[in-house]
């Protein structure tokens, strides 16, 4: 395959990134570290824009909205999922679980958060 070179190089958390997705317009990429944070990061720039800080422990899993406002949810081993509004400080809504959440994703329409964890259930 040869040599392979990166575009760009952003930096920013100081753990693990356990997954990352872009927005839908393509412009911004969010995060999910072992840092506890989410990361917003301006795709142009290459600069991180937003560190969303409230969970308490590794963040396993983002996902932002395909629909609407550009909301954000998140799932950490600290059992709870996190809806975000980069918009505003702070997570704007916080779902307690029992079990650590490994999985989170919007419906198609931005209504529900799904989730799955370590209890091997889906939830809605």
């Amino acid at each position: 395959y040869g040599e392979c070179e990166n575009i760009s190089l952003m930096g920013g958390h100081t753990g693990a990134i356990m997954e990352l997705h872009f927005s839908t317009d393509g412009n911004t990429l969010f995060t999910a570290s072992t840092d506890s944070t989410l990361g917003m990061w301006d795709i142009e720039t290459g600069i991180r824009v937003k560190k969303l800080k409230g969970h308490t422990t590794f963040v396993n899993s983002c996902h932002p909205a395909r629909r609407g406002p550009q909301l954000v949810c998140s799932g950490s081993d600290d059992c709870s999922i996190k809806l975000w509004d980069p918009r505003k400080r702070g997570q704007g809504v916080t779902l307690n679980n029992t079990y650590q959440v490994t999985a989170v994703t919007f419906s198609d329409t931005a209504e529900q958060i799904l989730s799955g964890g370590i209890d091997n259930d889906i939830k809605v």
